[in-house]
């Protein structure tokens, strides 16, 4: 596969990705959010974020960017001010970039072969939706978006 080929067709798996990213979102906040913000009964797109830099690598980490931050400007219910949405956004790439990072590591063929490969996998999955929640949900209660009182349940939530 020559250069050209293989950058076009990162291109397009970006393109996809962003577009599903973003349908996966819109389809998850078909109940109210808490406080008008990401933190909804179900994440869809977590799960998908994970499969792509797990499989694709580190560099669709900024794809990822892209498709959390473009998420936070069109779909929250309440007015979120950009560099929140991107803040919010960078704990949500990075989250899982790192998580990927750690996989990719322990798992080089990418590949579940065994109970172990599944715990790890598993264990990797857990350990990252949670600091990105908490993470997710500090940025929005730093902003005053998400009340104090509020802080845990939201993260929770999220989680």
């Amino acid at each position: 596969m020559t250069r050209s080929h293989r950058r076009w067709s990162g291109l397009g798996l970006a393109i996809i990705y962003v577009a599903l990213y973003l349908a996966l979102d819109r389809v998850s906040f078909l109940q109210p959010a808490l406080h008008g913000i990401d933190v909804t009964p179900w994440n869809p797109h977590a799960g998908l974020i994970a499969a792509l830099l797990v499989t694709k690598g580190l560099g669709y980490a900024p794809v990822t960017l892209l498709a959390a931050a473009l998420s936070s400007q069109l779909f929250p219910h309440v007015s979120v001010p950009p560099a929140i949405g991107v803040m919010g956004a960078l704990v949500i790439a990075l989250g899982y970039a790192a998580a990927s990072a750690v996989l990719r590591r322990l798992l080089p063929e990418r590949m579940l072969r065994s109970a172990r490969d599944v715990v790890l996998f598993m264990a990797a999955a857990i350990g990252a939706a949670g600091l990105v929640s908490i993470g997710f949900v500090a940025v929005y209660e730093a902003a005053g978006i998400v009340p104090r009182p509020d802080l845990w349940e939201a993260t929770s939530q999220r989680w």
